[in-house]
């Protein structure tokens, strides 16, 4: 400002650049209703390794497998009682590596809905054979011998069997693109297998194996379907088609060696 500034004006001059500066001030400090702040490079690291972290849906799938391969066969290599008190587990572990698996998915609801009715139909089937075959185990006779052989023997062997291929058909629906991008093929490979021999000395033992021949089909259907619709990968899919089409070769094998397909107890081999 000159000398021949008046201190009128010098105090306009003086308000008007103290009100530019605040407004220049403010506005660098404010940002649009609804924008997030950017997240720190420390920030996004730490996302990105809790991310990384995070059990994967191959890891699940094996869980979910190991879990069926151990308490489907455990309890009757255990004896009894023994083998009754394991079997308790039994449906806490499936269900509980089942909904892992799911959350891992981000399933849609569709699968969620599909995984729930499998779970709660594997739940009262596993809970029907412990009872009956408790009962059972201590030498009914007459009529009471004849209806624990059918909810041991048929029944629940039945609906604990849907109840298990219905979680396969849920993990399967949830599957996404964005979800099974970086599988380890060698972890799918294990699961398949594990669950391919539980299926098929659960199938074989409990006799529902045409349930599980007819399931095959559907399976290896359904991933042959997907894969000429759109080409896009669909690894958990092939893996639960790998592992049925495994059991119905291994009961194959079995039919052939026996000349039918007896359950393993009545050749003596548990």
């Amino acid at each position: 400002m000159d000398k021949w500034t008046t201190p009128v004006e010098r105090s306009a001059i003086i308000a008007r650049v103290t009100d530019r500066a605040s407004t220049l001030a403010g506005g660098a400090g404010r940002r649009p209703v609804g924008e997030r702040a950017p997240e720190s490079a420390a920030a996004s690291r730490a996302t990105g390794e809790r991310a990384s972290a995070a059990p994967r849906p191959d890891r699940w799938l094996l869980a979910f497998a190991a879990s069926v391969f151990v308490f489907h066969q455990l309890p009757a290599l255990a004896g009894e009682p023994a083998g009754d008190v394991i079997d308790l587990f039994t449906p806490l572990f499936v269900a509980a590596t089942s909904a892992g698996l799911l959350l891992s998915l981000g399933a849609p609801r569709p699968a969620v809905v599909l995984g729930l009715l499998a779970a709660l139909l594997y739940v009262h089937g596993q809970g029907v054979h412990l009872a009956a075959n408790s009962i059972h185990n201590e030498g009914p006779v007459g009529s009471v011998e004849k209806v624990a052989y059918f909810w041991d023997e048929r029944f629940s062997h039945i609906e604990a069997l849907l109840g298990w291929l219905g979680l396969l058909g849920a993990f399967c629906l949830g599957e996404s693109a964005s979800a099974v991008a970086g599988l380890r093929r060698d972890v799918l490979v294990g699961a398949a297998a594990l669950l391919g021999w539980t299926f098929f000395t659960s199938t074989v033992e409990g006799q529902t194996w045409p349930l599980q021949i007819a399931a095959a089909a559907f399976f290896v259907g359904w991933a042959l379907r997907a894969r000429r619709a759109d080409g896009a990968p669909r690894p958990l899919l092939s893996a639960c088609a790998a592992a049925v089409a495994i059991s119905v070769l291994l009961i194959g094998v079995w039919a052939l060696s026996q000349g039918g397909v007896p359950e393993f107890s009545d050749t003596g081999i548990i």
